[in-house]
């Protein structure tokens, strides 16, 4: 299993009028992207940042620091969510709340 089985998961939402946005590959990233969330998957009603850590994958500091503060604004605001996803499992469940709009 890898971060891709993950994405492709959530791509799966785009068929139901979600927009989904992935930013964890392997490619080098733009310097404003380093410690962003690896997807975030919006429409008009809900905003959802997801970092997806597999096997012994760990939070880099300005990760941490985006966690915080996402996790911050989804506290105050019912309507933005901040998740961590470890394996497909995690993201087929994820894919059902948000289709059951359960989140």
């Amino acid at each position: 299993m890898t971060k891709n089985d993950i994405a492709k998961e959530f791509l799966k939402l785009k068929k139901y009028g979600y927009k989904v946005k992935s930013f964890g590959d392997n490619r080098s990233l733009r310097r404003g992207q380093t410690g962003f969330v690896d997807t975030v998957i919006f429409n008009r009603k809900n905003l959802i940042f997801i970092e997806v850590k597999v096997g012994k994958d760990t939070f880099s500091e300005e990760q941490l620091e985006t966690a915080d503060l996402l996790s911050s604004v989804a506290a105050i605001n019912k309507t933005v969510y901040y998740y961590i996803v470890n394996d497909v499992k995690d993201a087929k469940l994820l894919v059902d709340i948000i289709l059951r709009g359960d989140l």
